[in-house]
């Protein structure tokens, strides 16, 4: 008969080894389609800047176009929603 403590050793291998599966599998193909990088402040601005600069990095090390998209207005709610 096994004891309370390795029912739960088992248990929790279990559980670690779905989870392990899980993540290998969902992180296999992302992302698939270019990614929009919303900014919620108008173009020109030191946000909008440095929003570009990062998303070029990310394009770079994901390998996928990554578009910048202004949305400005209601004091960043717009763009945020």
């Amino acid at each position: 008969m096994l004891s309370r403590l390795s029912i739960r050793l088992v248990v929790w291998l279990g559980c670690v080894g779905l989870s392990l599966l899980a993540v290998t599998a969902s992180a296999a193909d992302y992302p698939s389609k270019p990614i929009r990088w919303i900014v919620p402040f108008p173009p020109g601005g030191a946000i909008d800047m440095v929003s570009r600069v990062l998303a070029q990095r990310v394009s770079q090390t994901l390998g996928q176009p990554v578009t910048v998209e202004n949305r400005p207005g209601a004091g960043g709610i717009i763009g945020s929603a």
